[in-house]
């Protein structure tokens, strides 16, 4: 496992994905990655992960050369339940969207290392409130966007296209997306706010979902805590050189 010790670092299927829908607007694959400091050659080898510098750099060259501010929608839409592994896998075969969401927050670290993901329960409401360990230099808010694009992409997938949150809150100034992402989310989007939230109702969480299955979700959570374990411990040897 290839681990960059220097920064937070992110799963490398991520930049796949954003490298990909570049190209799907004219972009070279391959030198948009080089250009943002990742080796073509060597991230599609399983379990690869890049550093968080390289992953925000790659969101801004992708907005500046497609000249398309909101591509956080299209690419959330590219990263399929299988590229972030048995985390995507065991999503999709939960009890409920809540312990989706709990599974989420458990393996968070698998997706990035620099996010902290809270489930607040309420007497009415769920709020997946999502924060920064440390903001990246070069920050782009875009890859903050499609973080909650993905968590709903996904419990649509798991439950029904129709859900909805109830509101939407994103912790940065730009508004120029909030249309698109309303129309995307189907309910509130807030800009300008102190956090990255989604909020849910809280009975949409606890529906029982069609595609349940305990066993597969234990064999997908054990395939992921054998991943972090590695990852645990290439980091630690990479440090201890």
């Amino acid at each position: 496992m290839s681990v960059q010790t220097e920064d937070h670092t992110v799963l490398s299927n991520i930049a796949l994905a954003i490298a990909r829908v570049a190209q799907s607007h004219g972009c070279d694959h391959d030198s948009l990655l080089r250009d943002a400091g990742i080796n073509p050659d060597t991230i599609h080898q399983p379990e690869s992960r890049i550093s968080s510098s390289q992953h925000q750099k790659l969101w801004a060259l992708v907005i500046e050369r497609t000249g398309r501010p909101c591509v956080a929608l299209e690419i959330a839409n590219a990263i399929s339940p299988g590229a972030i592994h048995g985390l995507g896998l065991g999503w999709l075969v939960s009890d409920t969207l809540r312990s989706a969401l709990e599974r989420l927050i458990r393996f968070q670290r698998l997706v990035s290392t620099n996010v902290d993901i809270a489930l607040k329960e309420s007497t009415e409401t769920y709020e997946l409130v999502y924060q920064a360990r440390s903001l990246p230099s070069g920050f782009q808010p875009a890859s903050g966007d499609a973080l909650l694009i993905l968590t709903m992409r996904l419990c649509r997938i798991a439950l029904s296209e129709s859900i909805r949150p109830l509101q939407v809150e994103l912790n940065h100034e730009q508004r120029l997306c909030l249309d698109a992402y309303g129309e995307f989310f189907g309910c509130p989007v807030q800009a300008e706010g102190k956090r990255y939230a989604l909020v849910f109702e809280k009975t949409l969480l606890e529906q029982d979902l069609p595609d349940a299955n305990p066993l597969l979700a234990r064999i997908n959570d054990e395939s992921v805590t054998e991943y972090l374990a590695r990852y645990d411990l290439a980091d630690f040897v990479t440090q201890v050189r």
